[in-house]
């Protein structure tokens, strides 16, 4: 197997390098993106606006497992046996809250949601946007060795989006990934 370098980190939390834990790396210090972690359910009156909903109406909460801020603000909080681990993917979680496996579904990035609810069976499930319980920043990092460059990255970071390219270079690149 061939060593590989890795000179960065495109998507990051905010606080991936949070006490210095991980020295090789420095945040560029301008988002890229913002990650909604929004909710869905079968039954329009059930509303969210923070983790804290999911736990005191004794929510039944499905969830991508495996992903780590996912299990940070789940594992622990919620009782072991109202969590519902989806180990594949998302499409598989909203299709638990179809069949009535769980009673709300986290959901990080809703947007892909919409366009996974347009698709058969899901078009006609019922299922609808009740909340969002997080929004989440990301960063690019850089190895330390390119820290100098981390200043100026950000600062055309910020020219691009005051420019609104952007969005336009992030619908081009990633196309049905587009993020905000």
């Amino acid at each position: 197997m061939q060593n590989v370098e890795v000179d960065g980190d495109a998507t990051r939390v905010y606080d991936f390098n949070k006490n210095n834990t991980r020295s090789s790396y420095v945040r560029v210090e301008e988002n890229i993106a913002n990650v909604h972690w929004d909710v869905f359910a079968t039954d329009s009156k059930i509303k969210v606006g923070r983790w804290n909903d999911l736990k005191k109406d004794n929510y039944r909460v499905g969830y991508l497992a495996g992903v780590k801020y996912n299990e940070q603000h789940l594992l622990g909080f919620i009782d072991e046996d109202k969590l519902v681990p989806q180990p594949s993917n998302n499409i598989n979680g909203l299709r638990q809250l179809m069949a009535g496996r769980s009673d709300v579904y986290i959901y990080p990035d809703g947007k892909e949601a919409y366009r996974n609810l347009m698709t058969d069976p899901l078009r006609t499930s019922g299922i609808v946007h009740v909340g969002r319980v997080d929004t989440v920043r990301i960063y690019p990092y850089l190895h330390v060795k390119h820290a100098s460059m981390a200043a100026t990255l950000a600062k055309q970071i910020k020219h691009l989006k005051d420019e609104g390219l952007f969005k336009e270079y992030q619908a081009q690149d990633l196309g049905s990934m587009r993020i905000e």
